[in-house]
């Protein structure tokens, strides 16, 4: 957890969110939290953890105890049977996921290894980028493709699919209030603005020297966040005037 006005930090135990028999793996068994999202609820966060061969999405609440932060688990786990680095919350019933070769979309409650439904990748990855606007609309990097997709509740549809010359490996996105999306590019060191239906799109900055990671808008919606890769570190925050 950061505070970005005082930029200060305070580190959370996420080893408890896992269930029993996946805390004390050892090896290349140890199961990673990989990202952080939206949970099904506005109060309420989903974390990624990351396995050898699968994955694990658990909803939780974040409270103030003590003068600390604790999550509380407030869904029990979801399996998703493949390794993948991101799981959202498409709707309140269900998750989406980015596995190696499909986007996934299964219910919460189903604790088998049957997807809802899937809609296939035109680069093989194990996950990255995925993020849903809680309309029904989820976006995903494809390789070197900024993809928007529409969800109804029982069918996937394609909408478009964003590619340019500077896009290269499309890594975070982040919705602005106007309805345009921001999306980073980790190999060309760029940020684009996209409109949400990807007929409109350019780069609105460059630096040469960071490979970006993610992104997010803070309260006001007047500045984002952005992570980037600089001497083997990701620093916490870079931030900039939307």
């Amino acid at each position: 957890m950061t505070n970005t006005d005082k930029e200060t930090f305070e580190e959370l135990d996420l080893v408890k969110l896992l269930p029993d028999n996946y805390r004390n793996l050892k090896g290349n068994e140890v199961i990673k939290p990989s990202d952080v999202n939206k949970g099904f609820e506005d109060d309420q966060l989903l974390i990624t953890f990351t396995g050898k061969d699968f994955s694990f999405a658990v909803a939780c609440k974040l409270e103030k105890k003590n003068e600390s932060f604790v999550l509380i688990p407030v869904f029990p786990p979801v399996k998703i049977s493949n390794r993948t680095r991101s799981v959202i919350a498409i709707d309140s019933d269900h998750v989406c996921a980015t596995t190696e070769y499909y986007v996934i979309i299964k219910r919460k409650d189903d604790d088998t290894d049957t997807d809802v439904k899937s809609h296939p990748r035109v680069k093989r990855d194990r996950g990255g980028l995925l993020m849903a606007d809680g309309q029904g609309r989820f976006y995903y990097g494809d390789g070197d493709c900024f993809v928007g997709c529409h969800w109804d509740g029982t069918q996937i549809s394609e909408e478009f699919r964003v590619s340019d010359r500077r896009m290269k490996f499309p890594q975070g996105s982040a919705i602005a209030s106007s309805g345009r999306i921001l999306v980073c590019c980790d190999s060309s060191h760029t940020i684009y603005s996209i409109s949400c239906d990807g007929k409109d799109f350019k780069v609105v900055h460059f630096d040469g020297e960071k490979w970006f990671g993610d992104i997010d808008f803070n309260s006001s919606g007047k500045q984002f966040f952005t992570s980037f890769w600089h001497d083997n570190k990701w620093p916490v925050l870079f931030k900039y005037e939307a």
